[in-house]
């Protein structure tokens, strides 16, 4: 009777459950000298199983980076740019040491997911204009003297961007469960984007 009526024995998986995830962001690519940024959005999960569920989560905050040298960014010195974000993906959710639907959850265990969605990018950058020819091939325009003389070099520009593209969300968490009715989690997630133009 006590094995009944204990919080052990019911330590199952919720078949639905709704999460708030606060966070900090972190850009990888050409502006290389990072920035945190943040992030918040709701998450909606639906488990199928103890070990397999899904998760539908939606987020919005901000993307930060710079750099100093002009190499990769093509002769944009002292470049920087903010980009307002949102993303909204389906992710598969494994709980790893949860296999038996006969025992119930741990009260503190592991999380890998992997999913597909779409990120939507409203960016501004702004950056000291080296390059002698603007227009014309983006990759061959200093090098070769592609499209017209650049009328604005050595001067301060600012540029914006906006755009769509697919993401694919990948990472890892911990859970513990504070109570039947709460959990409180750590994860980082990584969102692969096959652009650089955000």
């Amino acid at each position: 009777q006590f094995y009944q009526n204990s919080w052990f024995q019911d330590r199952r998986a919720k078949k639905w459950m709704l999460g708030l995830n606060i966070g900090a962001t972190n850009f990888f690519g050409d502006a290389d000298k990072q920035q945190l940024g943040w992030m918040i959005g709701p998450s909606l999960k639906y488990s199928i199983s103890q070990t397999f569920g899904l998760r539908f989560q939606y987020n919005f905050g901000d993307l930060r980076g710079e750099r100093d040298q002009a190499g990769p960014t093509l002769y944009k010195d002292n470049f920087s740019f903010h980009s307002a974000y949102q993303d909204w993906s389906t992710q598969m959710v494994f709980t790893l040491g949860n296999i038996s639907n006969l025992r119930p959850l741990r009260r503190t265990h592991m999380h890998l997911f992997v999913g597909l969605g779409q990120g939507s990018f409203k960016s501004t950058s702004r950056f000291i204009d080296q390059r002698l020819y603007v227009g014309g091939d983006y990759y061959l325009t200093h090098y070769l003297g592609k499209g017209v003389a650049n009328p604005n070099i050595g001067e301060s520009v600012i540029e914006r961007y906006q755009g769509r593209h697919a993401i694919i969300p990948v990472g890892m968490g911990f859970t513990t469960m504070l109570n039947k009715y709460f959990d409180l989690g750590f994860e980082t997630k990584y969102s692969y984007t096959r652009t650089d133009d955000i």
